[in-house]
C-alpha cells in the first residue's frame, strides 16, 4: 500500500511539474518554411533588446548560429525542400521574420516570452508579408503575457494573404494593452473570410490608435461581427481609423458596432469604410453613430464612406439621426457619393449651419 500511495503521489508531482511547464510556455520557436529554388536566402530579424543570445538551427544540418546583436540574420539554403527552423533566446528580444523572403514561411509554433521581452514593440511585423502562411495556433502570443503594454501587434500579419482562420483567443492573454494597438494587424490579409466575434474582449484597456488600419484591403471579409468592439469601452482617438478601407466584399454593417464606444473624440471614424463598394446600395441604419456624441473635430468622420453610394433613404435617416443626437459643431462626416432625399433636406441643412463638413452625394 505504501508503494502505492508513493507512487501516486510520484504521478501527482509529475502532473503538476507538466502543467507548470505548459504554463510557463515552450523555450524553443519554431518555423516551418518551403524553399522553392536552389541556393534561396531566409532571414530573421532581431528588432531590439539588450542583453541576450539567439541560437539558431536553420534546419538543414549546418552548424547551429548564436547572435547577439540586433539585425537581419540571413541564412542560405543549397536545395528546395521544406525546413524546420528551431529557435531559442536567453535574456529577452524581439524577433519576426525578415523581408527576405517571408513568403516561405508555412508554419509557426506558439512563440516563447523570451521572444518578446526586448522593450520597444513587441510582435509589430512579426509575420509581415508571409503570404503562404495560411494558419497560426491560438497560444502564438500567449506566453509574453503582462508584458505588452503599447505598441503592440502593428503589421503583425499584414500582407499574410493566405490566413484564412484565426482564433477567438488570439489575443486572449494581452490584457495589459492601452495605446497603439492593432494598426494593420490584418492589412491586405486576402484570404480571411471572417472575424471572431470575441477576437478583442480581453483588450478592455485600450485607449488612443486602438484599430487604425486592422483590416485595411481585407477583401475577403463579408460580415461584421456585432460584438467586435464592445468591450473597447475605453478608446478615444484615432479609434475606427481605415479600419475597414477597402474591404470591397463587406455586404453589411452591425446598427450596434459601435454601441459601446462611447468615449471617441477625434479622428474617430474617419475613412472607416472607406472603398468598401460592397455596401454600394446598402440600407445603413440610421442609428450608426447615435452613441458616439463625444466625437470632435473635422477630421472625425472624414471620408468615412467615401467611394461608397449608400441607399438614397437610409442616408437620408442616417442624417437625420446626426443631427438629432450629434449635437457638437464642425464636425466632419464623409458620405461618400450617397445622395439624400427631401426628407433630410432640413436635416442636414442645420448640420451645415453647425459648421459641419459634409461630403457626399447631394440632393437625390
Amino acid at each position: 500500500m505504501a508503494g502505492l500511495c508513493r507512487r501516486t503521489e510520484f504521478l501527482m508531482i509529475g502532473t503538476m511539474l507538466r502543467l507548470k511547464t505548459q504554463y510557463q510556455g515552450p523555450n524553443d520557436w519554431v518555423l516551418g518554411i518551403q524553399s522553392t529554388a536552389t541556393s534561396q536566402s531566409f532571414g530573421m530579424n532581431i528588432q531590439n533588446g539588450t542583453t541576450f543570445s539567439v541560437a539558431i538551427d536553420w534546419g538543414d544540418g549546418s552548424a547551429i548560429e548564436v547572435f547577439s546583436t540586433t539585425g537581419i540574420k540571413t541564412h542560405v539554403y543549397a536545395t528546395i525542400g521544406a525546413y524546420s527552423i528551431r529557435m531559442t533566446c536567453t535574456g529577452g528580444c524581439n524577433m519576426a521574420i525578415a523581408s527576405t523572403r517571408p513568403g516561405l514561411v508555412v508554419s509557426t509554433s506558439a512563440i516563447p516570452r523570451t521572444f518578446s521581452a526586448g522593450g520597444g514593440t513587441p510582435f509589430n511585423s512579426t509575420f509581415l508579408q508571409c503570404s503562404s502562411l495560411a494558419n497560426v495556433p491560438e497560444d502564438v502570443f500567449w506566453y509574453a503575457g503582462s508584458t505588452i503594454t503599447s505598441n503592440s501587434f502593428n503589421q503583425t500579419f499584414k500582407g499574410c494573404s493566405s490566413l484564412n482562420n484565426i482564433s477567438e483567443k488570439l489575443f486572449q492573454k494581452a490584457t495589459s494593452l492601452t495605446e497603439t494597438a492593432f494598426t494593420s494587424t490584418f492589412h491586405q490579409c486576402t484570404g480571411l473570410t471572417s472575424i471572431p466575434a470575441d477576437l478583442f474582449r480581453y483588450n478592455t484597456g485600450m485607449t488612443t490608435q486602438s484599430f487604425p488600419n486592422t483590416f485595411f484591403g481585407c477583401t475577403g471579409l463579408t460580415t461584421i461581427p456585432t460584438d467586435l468592439f464592445r468591450y473597447n469601452t475605453g478608446v478615444t482617438s484615432i479609434a475606427f481609423y481605415s479600419t475597414f478601407r477597402d474591404c470591397t466584399g463587406l455586404t453589411s454593417i452591425p446598427a450596434d458596432i459601435f454601441r459601446y464606444n462611447t468615449g471617441m473624440t477625434t479622428t474617430a471614424f474617419s475613412a472607416t469604410f472607406m472603398g468598401c463598394t460592397g455596401l454600394n446600395g446598402y440600407a445603413v441604419q440610421a442609428d450608426l453613430l447615435r452613441y458616439n456624441i463625444l466625437m470632435s473635430g473635422t477630421s472625425t468622420a472624414s471620408n468615412m464612406f467615401s467611394g461608397v453610394t449608400l441607399n438614397t433613404v437610409a442616408y437620408s435617416n442616417l442624417l437625420i439621426s446626426l443631427n438629432t443626437y450629434l449635437t457638437a459643431s464642425s464636425l466632419g462626416f464623409g458620405g461618400g457619393s450617397s445622395k439624400y432625399d427631401s426628407s433630410a433636406t432640413t436635416a442636414r441643412a442645420a448640420l451645415v449651419a453647425r459648421s459641419w463638413s459634409i461630403v457626399d452625394g447631394g440632393a437625390a
